[in-house]
């Protein structure tokens, strides 16, 4: 009788198609893991955009790849590090034109240990989707306080504040999503400024407290079932 759903645009489909209640809805929130204290950071000289997710079409990697072209055209080498994608070097590099190809860094798959290790390495965060649930990707990148830019979609919307905590586009609009990064290579305290408010916002996001929110609801809701 209750639906727990992953973000609000779930949730005005269903009362929408299904004619279901608020009130039987509850919007759970995905975690994070912690960034252990002892962990050492190594950041690299050189502008770093990273993607994390499988390299399929619903994940907008042409979009990505338009932008990076478009980033190129106007004379800014940056490098691309994209991790988790699932394919290997030469089937990635196959989606991009060969000059990119040099500023390509991917990792096919890794452990969950090794994932901070990959953020401490870039200086943006994007995922272009065309559409997610409550990207797990996104709120580990934000907790890390890198700037993150993603679409204005999905569970990616109920997270970020355009121009607040990060950034938001339209699914498939590589002129601006290439607009951003550009604005973002050019101001270092832009960047760093909208990185802590993202990390404040998904501070209180740990698996331990969404965990709990959940775990109560259902138990208030099956009592004496």
């Amino acid at each position: 009788s209750k639906l727990l759903l992953s973000n609000t645009e779930d949730a005005s489909f269903v009362k929408l198609e299904y004619n279901r209640n608020d009130q039987d809805i509850f919007i759970f929130n995905n975690g994070f893991i912690p960034i252990p204290t002892s962990f050492q950071a190594e950041k690299r000289d050189k502008f770093t955009v990273m993607f994390n997710g499988s390299f399929i079409p619903r994940k907008g990697i042409s979009t990505l790849v338009e932008a990076a072209k478009l980033i190129a055209e106007k004379g800014v080498e940056i490098d691309y590090l994209l991790v988790g994608t699932g394919l290997d070097v030469d089937s990635v590099q196959s989606f991009w034109p060969e000059y990119l190809h040099k500023n390509l860094l991917v990792v096919s798959s890794f452990d969950a240990k090794d994932e901070i290790k990959y953020l401490s390495m870039a200086s943006v965060f994007v995922l272009p989707s065309f559409f997610e649930g409550q990207p797990l990707s996104l709120l580990q990148a934000m907790s890390f306080g890198i700037c993150s830019i993603t679409t204005n979609c999905c569970g990616q919307k109920d997270i970020i504040t355009h121009q607040e905590n990060g950034f938001l586009f339209e699914p498939g609009d590589h002129v601006e999503l290439s607009r951003i990064i550009l604005q973002l290579v050019n101001d270092d305290s832009l960047r760093e400024s909208v990185g802590k408010k993202g990390k404040d916002v998904v501070s209180t996001r740990t698996w331990d407290q969404v965990a709990s929110s959940l775990v109560d609801y259902v138990e208030e809701n099956s009592a004496g079932h």
